[in-house]
């Protein structure tokens, strides 16, 4: 009984290890202009690890933003389209982005899904 308990619980954290999350926008390091990306993101329902689903934070949210194009063709899943971009568009506040914090889309981010 305790062997199928610890094999259980193994199961369970190597699934749990592979699930899709929420990004953290809160990060101080984030810039204000990142931040609001990133919560439009999380708004929409995009998460980190969804790419596969279509609902990717960084494939199908972020990297659309920041680089100005289209949504990619896989994305996206039922309800989950494009934040709304504020006033201005979200040009100037990629701009912003990643004059505050060039590396966001280098530190791996920009091949996370």
């Amino acid at each position: 009984m305790i062997k199928f308990s610890i094999s259980m619980a193994l199961l369970i954290l190597s699934v749990n290890a592979f699930a899709t999350k929420e990004a953290n926008c809160n990060k101080k390091n984030l810039g204000p202009a990142c931040q609001q990306i990133c919560k439009a993101c999380v708004k929409q329902g995009f998460v980190v690890g969804g790419a596969s689903d279509g609902d990717g934070f960084w494939a199908q949210c972020v990297r659309p933003i920041m680089t100005g194009t289209a949504e990619p063709e896989k994305a996206v899943k039922a309800g989950h389209t494009l934040p709304p971009a504020p006033e201005g568009g979200w040009g100037p506040i990629a701009s912003q982005c990643q004059a505050s914090n060039p590396r966001w889309m280098e530190k791996g981010h920009s091949k996370q899904n």
